[in-house]
């Protein structure tokens, strides 16, 4: 998942992902242009079902799965099957790439 969702994001223009794991998740940072984003990436021990949290860096209050998740800021995916989670990430981080840095 993290390879793909890495290929899917550099196609979208970003210039550098770096993946940093943590403890239960895995955090995404995401550079484009002069836009740095972050990603936390879990996935549920019982269900299976992933969840993801994309948000602005500036909007988070430090680098951290934890941080990003308990961000008022940003957009989440929810879902088991990682093809159609990978869209819906694709869909939520173009929608941050054209809000730019005014996202609230």
């Amino acid at each position: 998942m993290i390879d793909k969702l890495t290929n899917a994001l550099r196609a979208l223009g970003a210039t550098k992902v770096k993946s940093i794991k943590e403890r239960d998740c895995v955090l995404l940072v995401v550079e484009v242009g002069n836009d740095v984003f972050l990603l936390s990436l879990s996935k549920g021990r019982f269900t299976g079902s992933y969840v993801i949290k994309l948000a602005p860096s500036d909007k988070v209050g430090g680098w951290s799965c934890i941080d990003v998740e308990y961000s008022p800021y940003g957009l989440y995916v929810l879902g088991s099957e990682e093809d159609e989670v990978l869209g819906r990430v694709i869909t939520k981080f173009k929608m941050l790439l054209s809000a730019g840095p005014k996202v609230t």
